[in-house]
């Protein structure tokens, strides 16, 4: 299987093209292999590298990659970042808000997907 960069490489050409700006696809590490906090530091790391390299920067990401995005965002709020794009973000993890019961299932990620990558994102025993 190739890095979960390459899957998005098309997509990543096409925004560099639409928007004539640098795009960045990061390859952070994945949950449950590595816990909490490891996914959100690589996410706060590429941000550091990518402000010094006195670039605008935006940042988007979709499910818990969209999550990455807003944690880095919050982080890094000084940096100066031009916007951030959440596309079906993780950013709820109580998972009870009225939208989440409403679309639970058919727009994308189910209710099951959201929890379970939660489970898998958050350390054991945290509500």
């Amino acid at each position: 299987m190739p890095p979960r960069t390459e899957s998005f490489g098309t997509l990543c050409r096409l925004l560099a093209i639409a928007s004539d700006c640098s795009v960045v696809a990061v390859d952070y590490r994945l949950a449950p292999e590595h816990v909490f906090p490891a996914a959100a530091d690589d996410a706060c790391r590429a941000v550091e590298w990518l402000s010094k390299q006195q670039v605008p920067v935006g940042l988007a990401g979709d499910s818990a990659g969209a999550n990455l995005v807003a944690v880095a965002a919050q982080a890094h709020r000084a940096a100066g970042l031009r916007c951030q794009v959440l596309i079906y973000p993780m950013i709820d993890a109580t998972c009870d808000s009225p939208s989440f019961a409403e679309y639970a299932d058919g727009f994308g990620p189910a209710a099951i997907d959201m929890r379970r990558g939660w489970s898998e994102y958050l350390p054991a025993g945290t509500n």
